[in-house]
């Protein structure tokens, strides 16, 4: 077991996808792949990896599959991994060819780029926040079960939080806070870029359907039995019946081993010296034929099985199929797929003036740079990321939203609310175990924020919910 065993599932897909488009360039013209692999091999000056991989970026830029010639990114990302690929199975070819095949990389890519119908990137289509009004108020609507007013929390904070969609799968209970001003935060884990933020959430000014704490709190009283996650109806990125992890070979064998056996890739400073009575072009020995087929197993190890499309189960598949199910009736006329909600807020912030294009890429995320410790304490809960989460809110950026507080109300409304506590929200409140827990700062809005259902209640027919409300 090494670390590779924590490499992302889609990064293992992705990279397991080029890998068989590679093996279907040698079947087009009838050359077996464990001669291409034996040569490649057998070439220390690295020339026919690097004709090789000429081969397959030309199939690429010219093979059209079932929806035509594949589009720019798909085709740089396959010969990306594939080089990748082989710089793990021959690292002593890796110093020789790197800049070559860095240089066709850049070829392909430029072509793609220059051809009919393929410079384009799609994009999905914008999640307006009309859409997304019409989307919650469709699924608030029509519920029949739990599980649907937790999508509809799941879009509306995609919206707010320009999030992909496996941001939120890692939101636990915990991850709600109310800072010492009376303001919201979400802290999220970008999976994609590791990175940890706190995002603010402020009051909507228009309309409540679009209030992504008011979301929060129906979904929490839509959960059937106490979990961690903040949305309880999401796929687990990390499958619970997964097979335990095996450490492999004791730390004392590994040294002693053969360096040969060692499942790990390394560059060597020096090439490999061949005599001058070697052959480049005699057939491979019986050795090479064991390794070049080793190397072929190894990466036949886990069959692709076509049954299964890609994402299916995964955070998108989940919301796309969401989305399916619901975007034509709620009225929106657009395709929208699970990065049409981190596209539109940011377009939708974007929108106002007061408002700096930095202030928008940080609440997103997009910049990838490293960010000072010493400055890690104002970054996540800056005044620019609440100027951005007012103006998402329907306020102007240097409004002051406030939250209704429940200690100014009378006494009879406050044993009101805690009756409805005690109803709605019991499955995150008052547990032994902390991390099912809802912040009791967080709940007072929760206890709050029922009531405002009503009105969207008395428009709709009654529907009976799983938990009796």
């Amino acid at each position: 077991m090494s670390l590779s065993a924590f490499v992302p599932t889609n990064t293992q897909k992705v990279r397991t996808t080029a890998i068989s488009a590679f093996k279907r360039m040698p079947e087009l013209e009838d050359v077996s792949l464990e001669f291409i692999q034996a040569s490649i091999l057998m070439d220390a000056p690295g020339k026919r990896l690097a004709a090789t991989m000429d081969r397959f970026g030309y199939y690429l830029a010219t093979n059209e599959g079932k929806n035509g010639k594949l589009a720019r990114n798909t085709a740089s990302s396959y010969y990306r991994n594939v080089k990748l690929w082989l710089f793990d199975e021959y690292p002593h070819l890796r110093v020789a060819t790197e800049l070559i095949l860095l240089k066709q990389g850049k070829i392909l890519d430029k072509h793609c780029l220059k051809r009919e119908n393929g410079g384009l990137t799609n994009k999905a289509p914008l999640c307006t926040k009309e859409d997304l009004k019409a989307l919650v108020r469709y699924v608030y609507s029509t519920a029949r079960v739990n599980a649907d007013y937790q999508d509809a929390a799941l879009a509306c904070l995609m919206w707010h939080c320009f999030g992909r969609s496996s941001d939120l799968a890692c939101a636990q209970k915990q991850h709600v806070s109310v800072s010492a001003d009376g303001v919201f935060y979400l802290r999220l884990l970008r999976v994609k870029t590791t990175e940890e933020q706190g995002l603010t959430l402020v009051p909507d000014r228009d309309d409540f359907l679009t209030y992504p704490l008011h979301a929060l709190a129906v979904a929490l009283v839509a959960q059937e039995a106490p979990c961690a996650s903040l949305i309880g109806n999401l796929p687990c990125l990390v499958p619970q019946d997964a097979a335990p992890l095996d450490a492999g070979a004791p730390l004392h064998d590994l040294p002693a081993g053969d360096p040969g056996l060692l499942q790990v890739s390394v560059v060597q400073t020096t090439t490999p010296v061949l005599a001058a009575d070697d052959n480049l072009d005699a057939p491979p020995s019986q050795s090479t034929r064991a390794q070049a087929t080793s190397t072929q197993t190894s990466a036949q190890k886990k069959p692709r099985d076509r049954e299964v499309k890609r994402g299916e189960d995964s955070m998108q598949g989940h919301v796309n199929r969401m989305l399916k199910r619901v975007a034509e009736p709620a009225g929106v006329t657009a395709e929208l797929t699970s990065h049409s909600f981190r596209r539109g807020g940011a377009q939708h912030a974007n929108g106002d003036d007061h408002l700096a294009a930095q202030w928008i890429s940080d609440r997103g995320a997009w910049d990838m740079t490293k960010t000072n410790k010493a400055f890690a304490y104002i970054t996540n809960t800056a005044r620019e990321d609440r100027k951005v989460a007012r103006v998402l809110s329907g306020w102007k950026a240097d409004a002051s939203p406030t939250v209704v507080d429940i200690d100014a109300q009378d006494h009879t409304t406050r044993e009101r609310l805690g009756r409805w506590q005690g109803l709605l929200i019991s499955t995150c409140t008052g547990l032994k175990e902390q991390r099912l827990n809802v912040s009791t700062n967080v709940t007072r809005y929760a206890r709050i924020s029922g009531p405002a259902d009503l009105s969207l209640g008395r428009r709709t027919p009654p529907r009976t919910h799983q938990n009796g409300w």
